[in-house]
């Protein structure tokens, strides 16, 4: 009989937080929030952020020197169309040997990144 009394009255951890999460003092709606051995917790909705393997690193990688070969070849389009408006050949210069250096540092092919921005370049001719 007493522990139904005992039941019945106010329980704060019980009333209160339920099933939700505490952490430091503070606590997390657990509809909302997870645990996070990281952080302690985070939203629901955030992705946690996994390692990258080494051929999704090349995958991602050699994704980003196509897109700037493509974006150097498309701004030399744009110079060559109207040079007073266009980027300044020296900038483009500039990008371009820099793209260049760091393919050679990452293992890419030159070529490979020459063949790119001409081919973004004469598609914007």
């Amino acid at each position: 009989m007493q522990e139904q009394e005992k039941n019945a009255g106010f329980d704060f951890d019980r009333d209160v937080i339920g099933e939700d999460l505490v952490v430091s003092g503070v606590v997390y709606n657990s509809t909302e929030w997870v645990a996070d051995a990281e952080d302690g917790v985070r939203r629901r909705t955030e992705t946690v952020d996994e390692p990258e393997t080494l051929g999704e690193y090349e995958q991602r990688l050699a994704g980003d020197f196509r897109q700037r070969a493509e974006d150097i070849g498309t701004d030399f389009a744009k110079a060559a169309a109207n040079l007073s408006t266009g980027p300044t050949l020296s900038d483009l210069l500039s990008r371009y040997e820099h793209l260049l250096s760091e393919a050679d540092d990452a293992g890419f092919d030159r070529d490979r990144i020459r063949e790119l921005v001409d081919t973004a370049f004469q598609a914007r001719q």
